[in-house]
């Protein structure tokens, strides 16, 4: 089995790259005497001696004039399936990776998807993306489902695609008749719940302010277009020029009475403004595949 790391090079003077596959982290004082693998170029390595679901940190080091200069370690574990499209990531690792592009059939037509949930007005075009966020799989997709302001955050809470948790969320719903937002569609040999995005990163999603520098809509889909990832460089391009911005994307988050979005111009790097719970909106959910 094999995990694929990669990685930034800090400095172009290097002479050599050291990567150091340990069981935990080390520090500076402790370095392990002998390097996994040492190389004199390049940004990418595939390590073809990992386990199946073992958890392996790399930690990565470049020698300048003689100086080791070590990186961050990464945490990765080898999964040995993640769901349909790529098996293995273009960028980043198993803690914040990217694999790319996932086939519709794959998955589901928005047609398909809309029907399961009993949302009106799907979309004629659907175009999946895979992700991984801290060992979970997840889809998202770059058009909303639907064609027009379908959905609202109270109809998304109302047919239990809002939190993406087994009971009725933060607050109850936020004065919504509470319903169970742990909702789970099937294709073939495939389960996924189905939620929607996280601008924030706290367990209620309710955080006042909302850091939006840790949730998903940075941490992932900006982070790869903005070639954040180590490894991204130019697969940016494709998520920029193909996501389509729309009016009104909704996410889990709540401050006050509001709910925030995605803005209209589509900008990503944090979802400015807010809407109220019954403003006319698209649909664009997240997949997280139930392994």
């Amino acid at each position: 089995m094999s995990t694929r790391i990669n990685w930034t090079n800090p400095n172009a003077n290097f002479t050599e790259i050291r990567i150091y596959r340990t069981a935990a982290p080390f520090d500076e004082n402790n370095i392990p005497a002998t390097p996994t693998v040492v190389l004199t170029e390049g940004t990418t390595w595939l390590d073809e001696t990992t386990l199946q679901n073992v958890y392996y940190f790399y930690t990565i080091g470049v020698v300048v004039d003689g100086e080791l200069i070590l990186s961050p370690a990464k945490k990765t574990i080898h999964m040995p399936y993640t769901g349909p499209g790529p098996q293995e990531l273009s960028c980043g690792d198993m803690s914040r990776g990217y694999f790319g592009p996932v086939d519709t059939a794959a998955l589901f037509t928005p047609t398909e998807l809309c029907a399961m949930l009993g949302v009106g007005g799907p979309n004629a075009s659907a175009l999946w993306v895979k992700f991984v966020r801290n060992g979970k799989i997840l889809f998202m997709n770059l058009y909303p489902m639907t064609s027009g302001k379908n959905v609202n955050w109270n109809s998304t809470y109302g047919v239990g695609a809002m939190y993406g948790v087994d009971g009725p969320g933060p607050a109850t719903g936020h004065g919504n008749t509470p319903v169970n937002q742990k909702k789970v569609v099937t294709k073939g040999e495939h389960s996924f719940i189905v939620r929607s995005l996280r601008g924030n990163d706290t367990p209620d999603y309710t955080a006042t302010p909302v850091d939006y520098s840790k949730g998903e809509v940075a941490t992932l889909l900006t982070a790869v277009m903005n070639q954040q990832l180590a490894g991204a460089d130019g697969l940016g391009d494709f998520l920029r020029t193909t996501y389509m911005p729309t009016d009104y994307t909704p996410l889990a988050e709540f401050t006050g009475a509001n709910c925030m979005h995605i803005d209209a111009s589509g900008n990503l790097t944090a979802a400015s403004g807010n809407c109220s719970r019954t403003t006319a909106a698209y649909w664009r959910p997240v997949l997280e595949l139930i392994l």
